[in-house]
């Protein structure tokens, strides 16, 4: 299959056109053994540009319902980068989100499940928060059906940090109350079940690090009890570990398109300084200072607020006198 005269008609620009051969395109393409590379290229460039052409991105998106159905499509797609665009659209949806293009969204979600090679992006990309957010919220069965699909590839088998993430996104308690319920698809009913008891079998109450921890890799920090005062009195010393590696963490989400994410960084990476032993000079060495100092400028007011008293918590040698 050539791909090149539907690739010419897609970047032509028209709707319409861009839709029937992107989706002609991806049926042959499931059908017949050709190179996916520039059709996926193209695919990602429109995930990447929805806001500013929505109608191509949701084009896009169908395609890839299709396309995506093919082994090594999925291995592509995942190599370049594509479970963070469909967690990053998946997050820009609010509350009037419409609702086939969540399950679109959520069904290329649950395809990747399948991939083992790109499974560990579902951690990287913050993804099990928002699928686990989708089944809380609960916005269409279908939606829910499909991100309890995916949780349950990701939770069976060999998985605790998996388990780890899900359960530190408090999904156990949501299974347990859906589990009384009754639903019109099948399918449903025993996900719920499937997830609770995978979830349920090397179930423990989290310590409050562990919750921390998990929040970090999920890429999903909320202002909450694990970020206070107390817990980095207690904690600090527990970001030593691996080379610092979960602080590293830490400071990479100050580059996060989210604003309470870099909020709640800001002010854990303030606290940390305070109360571990060097910790100026050891985040200054790890670049976090000029992320901090970028960050005083945004326009979000909150974000700029929690930088400005981080930097202040590098700079100052005794932050308390400065309250």
């Amino acid at each position: 299959v050539d791909p090149n005269p539907f690739l010419q008609i897609m970047r032509q620009g028209d709707p319409y056109c861009q839709r029937a051969a992107s989706t002609s395109l991806a049926r042959l393409l499931i059908t017949f053994d050709s190179s996916m590379e520039s059709f996926v290229s193209w695919l990602c460039e429109q995930l990447t540009n929805s806001r500013n052409n929505n109608l191509a991105m949701r084009a896009a998106v169908y395609a890839l319902t299709i396309l995506l159905r093919r082994e090594e499509a999925r291995l592509l797609f995942g190599q370049h980068g594509g479970i963070g665009y469909l967690t990053k659209l998946l997050k820009m949806q609010g509350a009037g989100a419409n609702a086939q293009l969540l399950y679109e969204l959520t069904f290329c979600l649950w395809t990747l499940s399948f991939c083992e090679e790109v499974k560990y992006n579902f951690l990287e990309q913050g993804t099990i928060a928002v699928l686990c957010e989708q089944v809380t919220a609960a916005p269409r069965e279908k939606v829910v059906r499909v991100s309890l699909a995916a949780l349950r590839n990701l939770c069976e088998g060999e998985a605790d940090v998996y388990n780890t993430a899900i359960i530190g996104c408090g999904l156990p308690k949501t299974l347990k109350n859906m589990r009384e319920r009754q639903w019109a698809d099948p399918d449903v009913a025993e996900d719920v079940e499937a997830v609770y008891s995978a979830l349920m079998n090397n179930f423990r109450e989290l310590s409050t690090f562990e919750r921390w921890a998990a929040e970090v890799n999920g890429k999903n920090l909320k202002f909450g009890l694990v970020h206070s005062e107390k817990f980095w009195r207690e904690n600090a010393k527990e970001l030593e570990a691996n080379d610092f590696a979960l602080l590293k963490a830490l400071i990479e989400l100050l580059k996060s398109d989210e604003n309470e994410v870099v909020s709640v960084a800001c002010y854990d990476l303030g606290e940390w300084v305070r109360f571990f032993p060097n910790g100026k000079s050891i985040v200054k060495n790890l670049g976090a200072k000029d992320l901090v100092m970028a960050k005083i400028e945004d326009p979000d007011a909150e974000v700029q607020r929690h930088a400005l008293q981080c930097m202040s918590k590098i700079m100052v040698q005794q932050w308390e006198f400065m309250r």
